[in-house]
């Protein structure tokens, strides 16, 4: 887990297999938008390439970001700024 809100699974084998646990509740995909609920958890499977990882939003979540990928710690209130929320 990355805080309460991000799980990010590190790749460490060659060939890119990687398996992971995706806690209780609502998680979204934030590559690919794929959604996932589980009740209990749920252990994953991936395989990725060297550019890739495993990357899942907690639903309710709300992630600030640029859509030129600058900082965001003094910015996020000025107009043009984008505003992600997971939806629940």
């Amino acid at each position: 887990m990355l805080g309460p809100s991000l799980l990010v699974a590190p790749v460490f084998t060659y060939g890119g297999d990687v398996t992971y646990y995706l806690p209780t509740g609502g998680w979204t995909n934030w590559f690919t938008g794929e959604r996932v609920h589980s009740e209990h958890g749920v252990w994953r499977t991936e395989r990725h390439g060297f550019d890739s990882v495993p990357l899942w939003v907690r639903d309710g979540s709300v992630i600030v970001t640029r859509p030129d990928g600058g900082s965001v710690v003094f910015t996020a209130r000025r107009e043009g700024e984008e505003i992600k929320v997971m939806r629940s």
